[in-house]
C-alpha cells in the first residue's frame, strides 16, 4: 500500500476523533505525529515540491479537514431549515483578509465571493479557523454587532513592541508561531545529532539554545498578553529536550548565540593544534569567562601555525609561561628605570624557542625567566640612534628589548 494512503488513514481516523467527541485535538494530533514519526516519516513532500516536517502536516491536516466536514454538516443543516443564509463565527487576531468578513451573515453566494469559501487562503480553507452556520433572517439573531466588531477591530490594531517591532493583534499570535516552529525545529536539531552521534558539546549548547528559545517565549507572551500554548511544541512527542538548569547556568546568552560560528572557529584551532586544542565545551568557556586565556590561545595558535613555536610546546606550557611572566617581570623597574607594562606575542615566542626557525631553518633555544629577569635589573643597556624605540639590556646569558615608551618586552635572544 503506497505511503500515502497510510498517511490519510492516519488523518481521516483522527479527524473522526475529533468530531465524534471522544478525543481532543491536542491528544489526537499528537497520537498522528507519534504514528507517523515511528513509521520513519519526518516530512512530508507535496507535488509542488513544498515540504513541511510531519508535524506541522498533522495539524493542518486534522483543523483544516474538521473544519470542512462542520462546514458540509452545516450546509445540510441550512437545507433543511430551507435557508441560503449564513452567520460566520469571529475569533480574536484573524488574519487581515478573514478579520474583513469573519463575524458577519452571508448568502450562499456571498460565501464564495466575500468570504473564499472554496479557496486554499478564504473560509474554511487552509489553516482557517472559521466556521459558518445557518441563520434564517427573522428568526435568528446576530451573535456579533457590527458595532461590537468594530470595537474588536479597534481593539486588535493596537500594537505592542517587542524588540524594536510594534505587532498589532495578529502579528502577536503570528510571532508566537514563528518561536514554536523554530523550537520545534531545534527540538529536532537535537534529536538529530544525539542519533548521529556527533559531540557532546554540540548536542549541548544545542539544548541550550532550544532552552534560551522557550525562555524568549515565555517573555514573548507574557508581554503580549498571550496564553502560552507549549503543546504545539511538545506536539512531535520526542520528549524532554532541554538541558539541566546547572549545565544551562553555565551557558551565557552570547555563548549561545553564537554557537555555530564559534564551532566553525574552534574546527580552526583544532585543525593547527590537534588534541592540545582541548574540547570545544573548554574552548567555549575559555572564550567567554577566560578572555585573557583565549586571547592567548589564539596567539599560540597563530605562533603554531607559523613555525614560531612547535606545536609540541603545548598550550598549557605556553601559557604557565606567560602567567609568570606577568606575576614575576610585568611591574618591575629595569636598571634604568623603565616600568615593564606587558609582553608582546613574539617575546613569548622568544621566551620558549623552536626546534626550527622558520627564517633560518636552525633550532632556536628559549630563555629562562630568571635569566630575563636578571637582565632587566643588572643588564648593560644599549640603545641605538636608529631604533629609539628599543633598549636592549645585555647580560652574558641573554640579550632583553624592551620599548622604553611603552615598557612592553618586545623580544629576548639567548647568547
Amino acid at each position: 500500500m503506497p505511503f500515502a494512503t497510510y498517511y490519510q488513514r492516519y488523518v481521516d481516523t483522527a479527524i473522526m476523533d475529533i468530531i465524534s467527541g471522544g478525543f481532543d485535538y491536542n491528544s489526537v494530533i499528537r497520537r498522528v505525529v507519534t504514528q507517523m514519526t515511528n513509521s520513519g516519516l519526518r516530512f512530508v513532500d507535496y507535488a509542488t515540491g513544498y515540504s513541511s516536517r510531519a508535524d506541522v502536516v498533522a495539524r493542518r491536516s486534522i483543523l483544516t479537514g474538521v473544519a470542512q466536514i462542520t462546514a458540509e454538516v452545516n450546509e445540510r443543516n441550512a437545507e433543511e431549515l430551507g435557508t441560503d443564509y449564513f452567520e460566520v463565527d469571529w475569533h480574536p487576531a484573524a488574519r487581515p483578509d478573514h478579520q474583513a468578513w469573519q463575524g458577519k451573515v452571508y448568502s450562499r453566494e456571498e460565501l464564495h465571493s466575500v468570504c473564499g469559501l472554496g479557496s486554499k487562503t478564504g473560509l474554511c480553507g487552509i489553516n482557517c479557523r472559521h466556521v459558518y452556520y445557518p441563520f434564517v433572517p427573522g428568526v435568528s439573531e446576530r451573535m456579533y454587532t457590527d458595532e461590537w466588531l468594530e470595537e474588536q477591530n479597534r481593539k486588535e490594531a493596537e500594537t505592542k513592541e517587542w524588540h524594536g517591532k510594534k505587532l498589532n493583534a495578529y502579528e502577536q499570535t503570528q510571532q508566537q508561531r514563528k518561536m514554536e516552529t523554530a523550537m520545534r525545529a531545534q527540538r529536532e536539531k537535537v534529536r538529530g545529532f544525539q542519533e548521529a552521534g556527533v559531540d557532546n558539546d554540540e548536542i549541548t549548547i544545542a539544548k541550550c539554545k532550544y532552552q534560551a528559545q522557550l525562555d524568549e517565549y515565555k517573555q514573548f507572551s507574557k508581554k503580549m498578553g498571550l496564553p502560552e500554548q507549549r503543546e504545539r511544541i511538545y506536539q512531535d512527542m520526542r520528549g524532554r529536550v532541554a538541558p539541566s538548569k546547572e549545565t544551562y547556568q553555565k551557558y551565557t546568552k552570547e555563548m549561545i548565540r553564537n554557537a555555530d560560528r564559534d564551532s566553525k572557529e574552534f574546527k580552526k584551532y583544532k585543525n593547527i593544534l590537534g588534541d592540545d586544542a582541548g574540547s570545544l565545551a573548554q574552548f567555549r568557556q575559555m572564550k567567554y569567562n577566560k578572555p585573557e586565556k583565549y586571547e592567548s590561545f589564539k596567539n599560540y595558535t597563530e605562533s603554531v601555525n607559523k613555525g614560531m613555536l612547535s606545536p609540541l610546546s603545548g598550550f598549557g606550557n605556553y601559557w604557565r609561561l606567560r602567567e609568570k611572566i606577568e606575576n614575576d617581570i610585568v611591574g618591575m623597574r629595569t636598571v634604568t628605570g623603565i616600568k615593564i607594562s606587558g609582553q608582546s606575542k613574539h617575546f613569548l615566542e622568544r621566551v620558549i624557542g623552536t626546534k626550527e626557525d622558520p627564517k633560518t631553518r636552525r633550532p632556536r633555544s628559549g630563555v629562562s625567566i630568571e635569566d630575563i629577569h636578571d637582565a632587566l635589573l643588572h643588564g648593560e643597556p644599549r640603545i641605538r640612534e636608529r631604533d629609539p624605540n628599543s633598549v636592549k639590556f645585555i647580560t652574558d646569558k641573554c640579550i632583553v628589548s624592551v620599548n622604553p615608551r611603552t615598557g612592553n618586552l618586545i623580544q629576548c635572544n639567548p647568547r
